[in-house]
């Protein structure tokens, strides 16, 4: 009669034990890119939204920043107070940006927002691991539309 277990035994048990770790941390690791990129998402939504307010409140023009190198959004409302700055949650990058009609060159865009809130339309993508998502902010209207690829966003603009 054993008392205990071989040697081989435990190491198939210590493998195996392994192999379910790894699994579940890579499908949890697939689960918080798709959240941080959720949450990235609504800090863009937030900071287009606050800067179209601001504009319609005051009745001025407002300027935006995205400074894509260090993932900050600043909404800046000429003579007031207000001014509003956004960070993108960890390890979310942009990765591209774009406007409409025209190209957005360098880390930072600047936008403009008139005294009713409209600007230009533009697009954003962010990262996060091997996940990516487009966000275009529809310049008259500010509704916020999410999209996979890059064609999209590229037929998207060509309308």
């Amino acid at each position: 009669m054993r008392n205990g277990f071989t040697l081989i035994e435990l190491v198939i048990v210590i493998a195996i034990t392994a192999l379910l770790a790894t699994i579940a941390a890579l499908s949890l690791g697939g689960v918080m890119d798709r959240y941080r990129l959720g949450r990235a998402a609504e800090t863009v939504e937030m900071f287009d939204a606050r800067a179209r307010r601001e504009a319609r409140v005051t009745g001025e023009a407002v300027a935006a920043t995205i400074d894509r190198a260090k993932g900050r959004f600043k909404v800046d409302a000429v003579g007031t107070d207000h001014d509003r700055q956004y960070r993108l949650p960890g390890r979310v990058a942009i990765t591209d940006m774009r406007l409409h009609r025209s190209f957005a060159a360098g880390s930072a865009l600047s936008i403009k927002f008139d005294r009713d809130g409209h600007g230009p339309t533009y697009a954003i993508e962010l990262t996060r691991g091997n996940m990516k998502r487009w966000l275009v902010m529809l310049g008259a209207s500010g509704q916020v539309v999410s999209l996979d690829s890059e064609g999209e966003v590229d037929e998207l603009f060509s309308l």
